[in-house]
């Protein structure tokens, strides 16, 4: 495989150690197609090390056919030696654009597959991302007006995640269950972010405060300053 132009710099950290760029990319085998990709690069032995596990969760997951269409395809990780140290490119296919609205003021329908592509990857993979975020997704145009969301971003997940208490089912925009109930921090965190449920706390002073619905427009809530009421 042959990198045949670097098209833009999405990201450099760590004083250019860490460097995503995307480019197009030709196949020795199939000269004539030309793939357009997104390649991580990472030199130094913690970048190299990272890097190196997320390859072998692409891997993972390239292998899970559930997966196939919610996570990019990995063409390989690549490695060699620099005067840096250790080098290792990463090489994915090119699945579209971070978000430029919140992904909570997104359509419906959008939002509930990323949740899909979270269960999946969750249950059927055993992989979680070690924190999810904005950051997570990239979504492109399908031609037809509307938007696919990709899973991105494995540089801190875990696998052999046990994850099989919460079923999917939803139900729209009532209070947001406890942790408990959706039996895995993270599925809960994102279902919080993506505002499928409406809040069951408020911030207050640094800590959150639960809220108890009651009749009518008046809402109770409990606080360490005791109970009080708006409405």
């Amino acid at each position: 495989m042959t990198i045949t132009e670097i098209k833009e710099v999405l990201s450099c950290h760590d004083a250019g150690l860490c460097r995503v760029y995307r480019a197009t990319m030709r196949s020795e085998a199939e000269p004539d197609q030309c793939y357009e990709v997104v390649c991580k690069l990472a030199i130094g032995r913690r970048h190299f090390n990272r890097l190196s596990d997320e390859a072998a969760i692409y891997k993972k997951l390239g292998s899970s056919p559930p997966v196939g269409t919610r996570v990019p395809k990995c063409y390989g990780l690549f490695v060699g030696e620099i005067y840096d140290g250790k080098i290792a490119v990463l090489m994915l296919a090119d699945c579209g654009e971070q978000l430029e609205v919140s992904m909570a003021h997104q359509p419906l329908t959008f939002r509930s597959q990323i949740i899909d592509h979270l269960l999946v990857l969750h249950q059927d993979a055993g992989v979680e991302l070690g924190g999810f975020t904005e950051q997570n997704i990239v979504v492109k145009s399908n031609g037809r007006g509307e938007y696919w969301p990709t899973i991105v971003g494995f540089g801190y997940a875990h696998q052999s995640h046990t994850c099989d208490k919460f079923d999917g089912k939803i139900a729209l925009y009532t209070p947001l269950p406890e942790v408990e109930a959706i039996g895995c921090p993270e599925l809960w965190d994102a279902l919080k972010k993506l505002e499928l449920y409406i809040p069951s706390t408020f911030q207050f002073m640094g800590q959150d405060i639960p809220i108890e619905p009651r009749c009518g427009s008046r809402v109770r809530c409990t606080s360490l300053l005791g109970v009080w009421h708006v409405g």
